[in-house]
C-alpha cells in the first residue's frame, strides 16, 4: 500500500510519440524506460519480484532476528496466502459465499461487465486461498508441510506443473531438502481427489467448509496446485541501528512478502513461528 516500486504495464497508444519518454514525471511517478512492444503485458507475466524492506520500531537485540533469517534461507516459510488476499477484515470470504448463495446460471449463458468479473474473481480467489492455508495450517501443525506424504504431488520450484510423489524415488528427499521441489496443496475446484494421507487431509479440511468448495465447483473452476513451502532467495538482515532493520530478498511470482515477514520478526517459539491460520 505504501512503497516505492518499480513495474512495466502496458499503455494502448499506438499513436504515442514515446521518443523522450525517459524525461515524463508527475506526482509521485517517474517513467524510467519506455518501449514499443507487439503484445500487452498480461498480468502475471513476470519470473518473480525483489523486495527492499524497512522495519522501524525494532527494540533489543539483533542476534534473534538474523537466527531466524538464517532458518528461513535453510527451510523457506510456509507458503501461505496473506491477508491482502482475502480484503479488510476478511470480508472477500463472505462476499465469496453471497456469491454462492445465489442460483448459478449455466456456464455458456453467464454474460458480465468488466467490474462483475472482476469482482467475482476476486470473491473466488479468496475462497480457494481460504481453504489452501487451511490445509497447510494442517500440515505446519503435524510437522509435515516441508516433507512428502503418500499422494504427495510435488512442484519444481518456481514451476506450476507437478508430479506424482514416488515413495521408491531415493532423490525425493535430497531434493526436498535442497529446496528444488516442494509438497502442493489444493486450490479447489473440481477434479479427481488425491488419494492417500495427502487425499485425507485435502478431503476433510474440503469437508468442513462446504459452502465454499461446493461454490467453487459450481462455478466452474477446475482444481489446481499451489507449493506449500517458499524458498526464499538473497535473504539478507542489515542492521540500520536506531532506524531498524532492512529486510532484502526475492521471491516467485504469486509470493507475499508480508508472510516471509511475519516468519522472521514473530517470536522465536516454533509454535507461534508457524501458526497455523496465518492469513484469516
Amino acid at each position: 500500500r505504501n512503497a516505492v516500486t518499480c513495474q512495466w504495464f502496458s499503455v494502448h497508444a499506438p499513436t504515442l510519440d514515446i521518443d523522450g519518454a525517459q524525461n515524463w514525471h508527475g506526482e509521485g511517478f517517474a517513467v524510467l524506460r519506455a518501449t514499443r512492444h507487439r503484445k500487452k503485458l498480461q498480468r502475471g507475466g513476470l519470473r518473480g519480484n525483489a523486495f527492499s524492506i524497512h522495519v522501524r520500531g525494532v527494540d533489543g537485540a539483533r542476534t534473534a532476528f538474523y537466527e531466524r533469517a538464517e532458518t528461513i534461507r535453510a527451510r523457506g516459510v510456509p507458503n501461505y496466502f496473506g491477508p491482502q488476499r482475502f480484503g479488510h477484515n476478511a470480508g472477500n470470504i463472505q462476499r465469496a459465499l453471497d456469491l454462492f448463495a445465489k442460483p448459478q446460471p449455466p456456464t455458456k449463458s453467464r454474460r458480465r461487465g468488466g467490474k462483475d468479473r472482476h469482482r467475482r474473481g476476486i470473491y473466488l480467489s479468496a475462497a480457494r486461498a481460504y481453504l489452501f492455508n487451511r490445509v497447510l495450517a494442517h500440515r505446519v501443525r503435524t510437522g509435515t508441510w516441508e516433507s512428502a506424504l503418500e499422494g504427495d504431488l510435488l512442484m519444481p520450484n518456481g514451476r506450476h506443473g507437478f508430479f506424482s510423489y514416488d515413495t521408491s524415488d531415493a532423490e525425493v528427499p535430497r531434493r526436498l531438502a535442497e529446496l528444488e521441489v516442494h509438497p502442493t496443496g489444493p486450490l479447489p475446484g473440481a477434479g479427481p481427489a488425491l488419494s492417500g494421507a495427502v487425499g485425507d487431509i485435502e478431503n476433510g479440511v474440503c469437508s468442513e467448509h462446504p459452502d465454499l468448495f461446493e461454490g467453487l465447483i459450481a462455478n466452474a473452476l477446475e482444481s489446481e496446485r499451489r507449493a506449500l513451502r517458499l524458498r526464499v532467495d538473497d535473504l539478507e538482515v542489515v542492521d540500520l541501528g536506531e532506524y531498524g532493520l532492512r529486510c532484502d530478498f526475492r521471491l516467485s511470482r504469486g509470493a507475499f512478502a508480508s508472510v516471509v515477514l511475519r516468519e522472521l520478526l514473530a517470536p522465536s517459539t516454533e509454535e507461534h513461528v508457524h501458526r497455523p491460520g496465518a492469513s484469516v
